[in-house]
């Protein structure tokens, strides 16, 4: 027999039709072990034998040369491969819906694609033609040549958009998109202004950083065209938006197409594409700079070129760059200074090393807090917390402090205090008073405190003298707030575990002698620790009403610390913590995380150089910020 070499293989898909024909039965039934069905179920023996004791029914052979045979199931709902729904939809969008020919109306064209051997190749490039194309357009011929086998004159039908949609294939007629961009684009600036109003200049810097100065190219295209206030433009509106449309398109930071580069590219755009937005909208371009179509297309391709330039390539000095411009700023913000004012000089350059080294301990550590309460009830929110923050130290809080011999504390030599005392323990002991009284220190430290400066804070007070305490366990009476003499009774209590020595050394005179000093030299019996001092303060912000006009009016009550302790202030419940913050970038760090720290570097530089009226690129202090 004469071997033939195989010129080629193809493979394809079977149809449905194919398929029945070729099986050699239908699967209707399932399985069932009780009634021992076996025709028409899944281990039918007409598609080969299913252990070595059975015979195919098909070709009648044994379990080892039965080839096997196929068989098919009738499927209630058609089943779509999820592979080639795309290359449908490519398919679709290629062909006229209504006479169901090739949408190419160009032959040249059309014999260049027949001549791409790759089909993968050749659908794509078809389909990247007739993508642009809006209806079914009459064919050209070309002299010469025979072109009716493939083309017939179009039947001018309006092309639909198909599109993919899970598992659907969804079919729609396209919009004149620029028509009705030009119905949008007033709305679209309106929500672009509320965005930029509400969520970006939240802070007190209303300054936006973009890469392009657009208003110098828009200015430099009115000298170069020689364009004043009453020139006539030649513009239509139709073209202004198809070219704003083209040319955020065109801006690209990130020029590769996987997802994670799309999400990239459209959030670093959010803010510049807002500003072209404005900047190049008709009512501007047309009205306002009246820029001729020249002008306009200048406008166009400076910023287009000026972004590509702004762009940073690998290897670029960046660092360099950024170094020497803030260092330069850095050493006339120092040369100023001492000429004209040594004290702030020195305050500024201690403050710049702070930021720049990133230090734990800083020379003067200050935060700003703001609280959720608005209107009204704010300035008495404001004091309330002022006041539960605020440290205060024992000398200004206490007026008198006095160790008395006070045996039986169930009859106190201190009359006035008698009624207090029954209260507690009646509270705290109860019917075991009598067998507790071996175990209470016949010393009793009394502490009468000013009424004006003491805050009603004893839980506080109670927590901090506890800390001084080594062993033992303390006995802790207050006065009740409707009373005017505020009294604090200190005992000491020794545990039942304790032997002699140990119980002998707490109760005795001079141990509560040792925490009276502790108490009188700690720095503060009230407050939040470290937060030496609290100011109310009023702050400016910038806001607009409805109509886009400026609120001048609008303030906000807010308090500011010496110290900082912001997780102890984040556990207040009357406490904005999104908007308090703190100059210790390591508190930052600790709480907030990286992010949060580098944004306060960022904006503890940009205050201290704005303070002294020197402008610095925002880009080198984000590079910076950064490293």
């Amino acid at each position: 027999m004469e071997a033939k070499k195989i010129q080629c293989i193809q493979f394809g898909l079977l149809s449905p039709e194919e398929i029945a024909g070729m099986a050699v039965c239908e699967i209707k039934n399932n399985y069932n072990e009780n009634n021992n069905r076996l025709d028409e179920v899944i281990n039918e023996l007409r598609m080969g034998p299913i252990n070595n004791l059975s015979i195919c029914k098909t070709c009648n052979q044994n379990y080892d040369n039965c080839p096997g045979h196929f068989g098919f199931i009738k499927l209630n709902k058609p089943v779509f491969h999820i592979e080639y729904i795309s290359e449908c939809v490519n398919i679709l969008n290629c062909i006229c819906y209504n006479c169901h020919r090739i949408l190419i109306n160009d032959y040249e064209k059309y014999e260049q694609l027949l001549k791409i051997i790759n089909p993968e190749e050749r659908i794509l490039k078809t389909y990247n033609h007739c993508i642009n194309i809006d209806k079914c357009k009459e064919r050209r011929n070309q002299k010469g040549k025979n072109v009716e086998i493939y083309y017939k004159p179009g039947c001018g039908y309006k092309k639909p958009i198909f599109k993919q949609q899970n598992l659907k294939i969804i079919m729609e007629y396209k919009e004149n998109s620029i028509i009705k961009e030009k119905i949008i684009q007033p709305e679209q600036i309106k929500n672009d202004r509320d965005d930029v109003r509400n969520n970006m200049l939240t802070g007190n810097d209303n300054n936006i950083y973009i890469p392009v100065n657009i208003n110098k190219i828009v200015n430099i295209a009115k000298n170069e065209f020689k364009i004043n206030n009453y020139t006539k433009s030649d513009l239509n509106p139709l073209y202004v938006i198809g070219k704003l449309k083209e040319l955020k398109e065109s801006l690209k930071l990130i020029k590769v197409d996987d997802i994670i580069s799309k999400q990239i590219q459209e959030c670093s755009m959010i803010l510049f594409n807002k500003v072209l937005n404005y900047s190049l909208s008709t009512k501007n371009i047309i009205f306002k700079h009246r820029l001729s179509k020249k002008a306009f297309d200048f406008v166009y391709n400076e910023i287009k070129t000026k972004f590509e330039q702004a762009i940073v390539k690998p290897g670029e000095m960046v660092g360099a760059i950024a170094a020497q411009s803030i260092s330069e700023s850095a050493s006339h913000l120092i040369n100023f200074n001492i000429l004209f004012n040594p004290i702030i000089f020195k305050k500024n350059l201690k403050r710049l090393t702070e930021i720049i080294k990133v230090k734990k301990e800083l020379e003067a550590p200050y935060m700003k807090i703001c609280i959720k309460e608005k209107g009204n009830n704010a300035i008495n929110t404001i004091f309330k917390v002022k006041n539960e923050i605020e440290c205060i130290k024992p000398d200004k809080m206490i007026n008198l402090s006095e160790i008395y011999y006070d045996p039986d504390i169930t009859h106190s030599i201190i009359e006035e205090d008698q009624e207090l005392i029954d209260e507690y323990c009646e509270i705290m002991f109860g019917n075991d008073i009598n067998n507790i009284i071996p175990y209470i220190s016949p010393w009793v430290l009394r502490f009468e405190l000013d009424r004006y400066i003491f805050r009603e804070d004893y839980y506080t007070m109670e927590q901090k003298i506890k800390k001084y305490l080594t062993k033992g366990k303390i006995i802790f009476i207050q006065s009740p707030p409707y009373i005017e003499k505020k009294i604090i009774l200190i005992r000491l209590m020794a545990d039942s575990s304790m032997n002699e020595n140990e119980k002998k050394e707490i109760l005795s005179f001079k141990y509560l002698k040792n925490l009276e000093k502790k108490i009188l030299n700690s720095e503060s019996l009230s407050g939040i620790e470290n937060i030496k001092k609290v100011y109310h303060s009023i702050r400016y912000i910038t806001k607009y009403d409805n109509l886009g006009r400026l609120i001048h009016n609008n303030i906000e009550n807010i308090l500011e610390t010496e110290g900082s302790n912001l997780s102890k202030i984040f556990e207040l419940e009357e406490i904005d913590f999104k908007r308090t913050i703190t100059n210790n970038v390591h508190e930052i760090y600790n709480i907030l995380g990286i992010e949060a720290a580098r944004i306060i570097i960022l904006n503890e530089l940009k205050e201290l150089f704005k303070l002294n009226c020197i402008y610095i690129n925002q880009r080198h202090f984000s590079i910076l910020c950064d490293i």
